[in-house]
């Protein structure tokens, strides 16, 4: 990408992310949602992860405008760029606001790994985040939705990007309590089906939770 266009792009961002820092937490998905929204054209900007301080970014809407700004190296219609933490949540973005645009060539590294997975330190954590970014690219790509892994599975971890956690990466159970309690209590093993699903945040996850996993039942016994 042109520099002095990923220059414009990192500064948006920038700006973005001081706004963001100012409002509650509850309300950043909201804002970030309304960037996204509102823009004919919009970017996710994230460091590298290799401490380079050189930015990456990828489309997450209007791939035809984004293309040409890629060839002209000149902002393009009603342009945006938001901050992202890393790889994982640039690509959460995109699961939960994009248009299934894809990433342009030259504007993030080729390699599908990110930064919460190379940061992740235990082995179970680094499967469940590669297994999350594989079914994440198969609801951003249309091939299954989100209901489908939960309707599924026996049970549904889910996972996001998180720098207040061990090692960078958020997860909570959203679908099986009752199925892993099953198996701790168990003499034989149960037949379970396990999967691992991104999310932008917490917030979105827990909405998943009360959507389509464990969270649904709570709610209709509360009712």
């Amino acid at each position: 990408m042109d520099q002095r266009l990923l220059a414009q792009l990192t500064g948006m961002a920038n700006k973005h992310a001081q706004a963001l820092n100012a409002l509650p937490v509850r309300e950043r998905m909201e804002y970030m949602r309304s960037l996204v929204g509102s823009a004919d054209c919009a970017w996710a900007v994230f460091p590298d992860g290799e401490g380079s301080g050189v930015p990456h970014v990828i489309l997450v809407k209007g791939k035809r405008v984004g293309r040409r700004m890629e060839k002209s190296g000149r902002l393009k219609g009603k342009v945006t760029a938001v901050p992202c933490i890393d790889r994982f949540m640039a690509e959460a973005l995109n699961d939960a606001y994009g248009d299934g645009s894809t990433t342009l060539p030259g504007t993030a590294r080729p390699s599908p790994e990110v930064a919460a997975l190379l940061r992740a330190n235990t082995t179970e954590m680094r499967r469940l985040v590669d297994e999350a970014n594989r079914n994440g690219d198969l609801v951003r790509d249309g091939k299954v939705t989100v209901e489908d892994l939960f309707l599924r599975a026996d049970v549904v971890h889910a996972v996001w990007s998180d720098p207040s956690s061990p090692g960078g990466v958020g997860k909570m159970l959203a679908k099986g309590e009752g199925r892993l309690m099953l198996i701790s209590q168990g003499t034989k093993g149960v037949p379970t089906r396990a999967v691992a699903l991104r999310f932008l945040d917490r917030m979105q996850a827990e909405q998943a939770w009360l959507s389509y996993g464990d969270g649904r039942g709570a709610m209709s016994q509360a009712s």
